[in-house]
């Protein structure tokens, strides 16, 4: 980048904050506010020992966790946080039970093949906590859309995923959760 463009950069951020830390002069400041606040609110009660943030960019929620042992950024692109870069995004290159908490914010509107929420629960530990969050009013920002189809095929993976997961009373006491996912998704 010029050294203009990199001024530029420098005081844009100065102005309207960056990632996680926007402030009302940036663009998606009334779009992402809410979000930020609830994972701030969220990860401050986190204690983890081994974190993977999923579409991690630069890692603007790391410093948001109570604590961990090892935190990894994985993205499909090469960028200043990202620990791993996956060639093929709908297979994670980590062993089977091996993070207690994923997380992936802002991510999954982009993905094509929804197998990749396989493969995370792949990767998740038996009682380990899955966070992940997707637009719902925003402007379609990419080539898939977010039509009816596309969030009901991430529910119905998302319902196969948890019945498989858990036993019928796990299932009973996290009912609430999940249908608050689903409250949300739809914007019921």
């Amino acid at each position: 980048m010029s050294k203009l463009g990199n001024l530029y950069d420098f005081i844009y951020a100065k102005i309207c904050g960056k990632d996680a830390h926007l402030n009302i002069f940036h663009f998606q400041y009334l779009a992402t506010y809410q979000l930020h606040a609830d994972l701030k609110n969220i990860l401050c009660k986190v204690s983890a020992e081994n974190v993977l943030d999923l579409g991690c960019g630069n890692k603007p929620y790391k410093d948001f966790f109570l604590s961990y042992k090892s935190y990894i950024g994985a993205d499909i692109l090469p960028a200043k946080g990202v620990d791993v870069v996956l060639d093929d995004p709908t297979k994670l290159p980590f062993e089977n039970e091996m993070f207690d908490f994923v997380l992936s914010t802002q991510v999954f509107e982009h993905v094509e093949d929804l197998t990749l929420l396989s493969e995370v629960y792949r990767v998740l530990k038996k009682n380990g906590v899955f966070l992940i969050s997707v637009p719902f009013l925003y402007h379609v920002h990419n080539k898939y859309g977010l039509s009816a189809l596309y969030k009901f095929r991430i529910i119905q993976y998302f319902i196969k995923a948890w019945v498989h997961r858990y036993s019928y009373n796990q299932r009973r006491r996290d009912r609430k959760y999940f249908i608050y996912f689903i409250s949300v998704f739809f914007g019921i």
